[in-house]
């Protein structure tokens, strides 16, 4: 899937960003939908704005000067600068009822966390030794997510823990999002939203119907037990079904 749009396109910022796995009827972002612009907002740990990062998907990515035309443009105000205050992404995601707390370079990187149901926030590359003090007042075990790249390694240096995002894929924003709740998975993080789940069906599967052969109630866990051609085994698997 690209995330580069053709002038055609420039109208569709809002299709654009859902492709990507952001719905922006749940995660806040300014859309400029005549120009094909989006804008989050940056905040610091005291809950001040603090800047901005513009995106661009007609921006020259090879742009790394962090100038107008660049796909990412990033400004902080001349205080956050002078007194290098963190302007970071996502700081409404902190769960303070969570130990956890991840970390990510990139929006998008967040955003596939956060749609697991995870706490996470991104840092857009700020300076490591702010980073350090910050993630000591948060007094949270930081998990970070980062590329196999020197900026990303500079960034598992602060954190408790640390992953690598798996190959294929460079980064977590350019993995589906059942890839992404996959991999969480696998090292010991298990997605909300996949807990969840687990808990409805747990629901249905102690729930009861009627067995067509001998008018009895039974579970329908019990049900799926029977053999695949039985009448209450069929009855069962159609209720398991509709809720997948």
């Amino acid at each position: 899937m690209s995330d580069s749009l053709t002038p055609s396109q420039i109208n569709s910022i809002e299709a654009h960003l859902r492709e990507r796995g952001l719905d922006p009827d749940n995660i806040h972002v300014i859309l400029d939908k005549e120009n094909g612009l989006a804008t989050f907002l940056l905040y610091n740990l005291s809950g001040q704005l603090v800047g901005y990062q513009r995106y661009n998907p007609m921006g020259d990515k090879k742009d790394h000067t962090n100038s107008l035309s660049a796909k990412y443009f990033t400004w902080v105000t001349k205080e956050s600068e002078k007194t290098a205050k963190l302007a970071v992404w996502g700081t409404e995601f902190i769960d303070a009822d969570n130990p956890n707390l991840f970390v990510t370079e990139g929006i998008f990187d967040a955003v596939k966390i956060h749609n697991a149901g995870l706490p996470v926030i991104a840092v857009l590359g700020n300076n490591p030794k702010v980073l350090k003090s910050w993630f000591a007042i948060l007094n949270k075990h930081t998990i970070a997510v980062i590329d196999n790249d020197a900026a990303g390694k500079s960034l598992a240096n602060l954190t408790d823990e640390h992953f690598v995002t798996p190959a294929p894929y460079k980064d977590l924003g350019e993995m589906p999002q059942d890839a992404v709740n996959k991999f969480l998975a696998s090292v010991g993080h298990q997605p909300k939203s996949t807990q969840s789940n687990q808990k409805d069906m747990s629901k249905i599967l102690s729930q009861t119907i009627v067995n067509p052969n001998t008018d009895n109630k039974i579970l329908i866990s019990t049900a799926l037990k029977y053999d695949e051609d039985h009448p209450a085994h069929k009855l069962a698997q159609q209720i398991v079904d509709k809720y997948k």
